[in-house]
């Protein structure tokens, strides 16, 4: 092999290098955060990928719905326009947690929805526990993937306040809801539920583009076998 062809060579390797890192380099890095719950929260609906509503009927994992009304001066999203209006106002959500609406009643489970913006790994941690120790029977919360449940938590009247943290795999578009469920009753059912979403691992090389990896391979062949 010629000193000309040596160069040619590692110029056509430095192209393929760059055929793979081109698409991973709009891809958020490992640790970077993706989705904030609590700093996202806002008055409209599909801010920064976030949606706040209830599964319709008394079905875990039903068909999704947007929650009516959001009430600035309390700060929450709910299913009536006066705030406290129980039960008429649950299910309702707030920045950091939520209440759920009543057991056997539609709708019954308050719940908070982001859309991934990637496909890959994540990871979600926060806060969950009773955010009402005042009575009631305590809640689960959960949060749920098309793939199903990939993570919970049952709590008592006064359940503590604790961290969570999971990691699941996700496609873009998919949904990820933050679910809190009233168990036996509704009663002082508000809820402290945090999420802080993370991109966790790389990206798929699924994403790569076959088309360039071809072109590049077939002029680095035909280099090197000079």
């Amino acid at each position: 092999m010629q000193h000309g062809n040596v160069e040619t060579g590692i110029r056509a390797i430095a192209a393929v290098l760059a055929a793979l890192l081109a698409p991973l380099s709009g891809s958020p890095a490992q640790g970077s955060e993706l989705a904030n719950s609590s700093n996202d929260f806002s008055g409209v609906q599909g801010a920064a990928n976030w949606y706040y509503g209830y599964y319709q009927g008394d079905v875990l994992g039903g068909t999704f719905a947007q929650l009516p009304y959001y009430i600035s001066g309390s700060g929450w999203w709910a299913n009536d326009t006066t705030a406290g209006n129980w039960p008429a106002c649950s299910p309702a959500i707030w920045f950091d947690g939520g209440h759920p609406g009543s057991p056997g009643t539609t709708p019954r489970y308050a719940v908070r929805r982001w859309i991934s913006t990637l496909t890959g790994t994540i990871r979600i941690s926060g806060d969950w526990g009773d955010a009402d120790a005042g009575g009631g029977d305590g809640a689960t919360v959960a949060v749920r993937t098309p793939s199903g449940e990939v993570a919970s938590y049952a709590f008592g009247n006064g359940g503590a306040v604790v961290g969570y943290s999971v990691t699941t795999t996700v496609a873009v578009a998919d949904t990820v809801d933050f679910v809190i469920d009233p168990v036996g009753n509704y009663f002082n059912d508000s809820t402290k539920f945090t999420a802080v979403i993370e991109a966790y691992g790389s990206p798929a090389i699924s994403s790569l583009p076959a088309s360039g990896l071809a072109t590049n391979a077939a002029t680095l062949n035909g280099d090197l076998t000079s």
